[in-house]
């Protein structure tokens, strides 16, 4: 049984300095943005992602690289979800990204050199303003 497990980041979790935050083994697998953890690492990320809260709960997905090949990679899905897809002009301010975050976010699709297209998509996302204090261990 291996050590570690594949994981399928996206969002945040893009950004190798967030996602090092609380699992400081984390590599960059060069295919992108799957990363390799040690499989201890199950429990800090399920953590981080708000399992416990159902905020997001742990799926397993297969992944096809862009040469073809797949592979199976552990991925967080968001528990509640609207159920008609809304344009991101139209968030209501309840679901929009603070500032930070979404900063987050644009600087791991950066770092992971994700299309360009993606990249502009990113930037029309309205952010909700926060200013306010944020507790570091949990971006």
């Amino acid at each position: 049984m291996s050590n570690t497990f594949l994981y399928f980041a996206y969002g945040s979790n893009l950004f190798s300095k967030r996602i090092r935050l609380s699992n400081p083994t984390a590599v960059m697998k060069n295919i992108g943005y799957i990363k390799i953890f040690n499989s201890n690492a199950k429990s800090t990320l399920d953590k981080q992602e708000g399992v416990q809260d159902d905020i997001y709960h742990p799926m397993t997905v297969n992944v096809e690289t862009p040469d073809g090949t797949t592979l199976t990679c552990r991925v967080y899905q968001q528990c509640n979800n609207p159920k008609e897809y809304i344009k991101p002009e139209n968030y209501p301010m309840d679901r929009r990204p603070s500032p930070l975050y979404l900063n987050m976010i644009l600087k791991g699709a950066e770092e992971n050199n994700l299309p360009t297209d993606y990249m502009k998509f990113l930037k029309t996302i309205p952010h909700n303003g926060y200013k306010g204090e944020y507790d570091v261990s949990s971006v």
